[in-house]
Formats: C-alpha cells, structure tokens, sequence
C-alpha cells in the first residue's frame, strides 16, 4: 500500500526518484515480524479488556429505593429516589392519576438518572413489580411507563427488589420523605433552591457509608 501511495505521488516530488525493488526475503520477514507485533498487540488489549469486565461484573450493584406520595382525591404524586451512596432526585409528576403510576414513575425516574451498569432497585409496590414482571397490565398509562422502564433497561444488569415500607429500612424511608417533600413543595410553590436544601437534608439523615445489599 505504501508503495502504491508513493508512485501515485512521485510527479509530485521531481527531486526524489523511486525505484522498484523485488520484495524479496528481508520484506517477508518485515511482514512476518509486522503480524506478530499486532497479534502480541491485539492479545494484550484483549486481555486488558477481560480484566476491565471482570472488576466490573465483581463491583457490587447500585442500590436503588424509589417511591411516591399521593394526596388523597388529588392528582399528580410526588416521586423520590436515593442511592445507598447518597445521590437522590425529586420531582412532582403533575398528570399521575394513581399511586401506582407514580410507583412506576420513580422507578423509571431511577433507571434514568442512576446509568450505573448493575443497578438494585427497591420498591415498596409489589403491584409496581407485578407490571414491570407483566403479571399485571393496568391502564394505558400504566403500560406506557412499563414500557420505558423496560426499554431503558435494556442491555444493563438491573434487578427488582420489593421492600416492606414504613417498616424502618433507611434507603426506603428517605425516599418516601423525599417523594412527600417533593409534594409538599410542589403544594407550597417552594423555590427550587429551597427544595434541594429540603432534600438534602433528608438525605443527611443516612448512616455513610450504605450497605451494598438492600
């Protein structure tokens, strides 16, 4: 190829002469010495690459507890989440018409803004877990969130864990105060600054550092 690359070019260089040689036994041995660099090459970055995934598949997954606070005869749900390392998002879903849209909701909510490879998500909602596992269906609404959670997961490690709530698990009760608060402040016209400081604050409340394990 090189050699191609320079005869198209020589007219260009009128002080330079090209000449043609037979390739001969020193150009095999370039060749032969030239594959195998680039298999030692290749064969190391493969095995670079199989070291990179197997630290990754031992790293222990993101935990994950999402969920929603509904007022009664009133629509829209606050929604929350909080990882066990602490990073935590609120936000009111206005047009939610049931707590188990806002269930899925957070939990859609976690699955986009935790883009963590191995990610546990905990749910209080066993009827959330029933639509994501397709034993339940519900209404439109409810199926087009199943469905993007499902997309969203697509070609990542993500699990579902049910959780008793209000039965003292920390991951569990600082995303509900944060799903309430995010109601709350919604309710009241809080700034946005203030919000993040109410939320967190909430999150203060965890032990550092989390167990792994829910």
């Amino acid at each position: 190829m090189l050699r191609r690359t320079l005869k198209n070019v020589a007219e260009s260089f009128p002080a330079a002469q090209f000449v043609d040689t037979a390739f001969g036994p020193f150009g095999v041995l370039l060749t032969r010495a030239s594959d195998t660099i680039g298999a030692h090459v290749a064969a190391l970055l493969a095995a670079d690459e199989a070291r990179r995934e197997a630290a990754l598949e031992a790293r222990p997954p993101l935990v994950v507890a999402t969920d929603a606070s509904k007022a009664r005869n009133r629509r829209g749900t606050g929604l929350g989440c909080v990882s066990n390392a602490g990073a935590h998002h609120m936000r009111m879903a206005c047009d939610a018409r049931s707590i188990l849209e806002g269930e899925l909701l957070a939990i859609d909510m976690a699955v986009a803004r935790f883009m963590h490879p191995k990610l546990h998500i905990l749910t209080d909602s066993r009827l959330a877990l029933a639509c994501i596992e397709g034993t339940y269906e519900g209404r439109p609404e409810i199926a087009d969130v199943v469905e993007r959670i499902r997309n969203r997961i697509k070609g990542r490690t993500v699990k579902f864990s049910w959780v008793r709530g209000h039965s003292g698990h920390p991951l569990n009760e600082v995303a509900d105060r944060l799903a309430v608060a995010a109601r709350r402040c919604h309710d009241a016209n809080v700034s946005p600054e203030v919000a993040s400081t109410i939320a967190n604050n909430i999150v203060a409340s965890l032990k550092n550092p989390l167990p792994e394990t829910a």
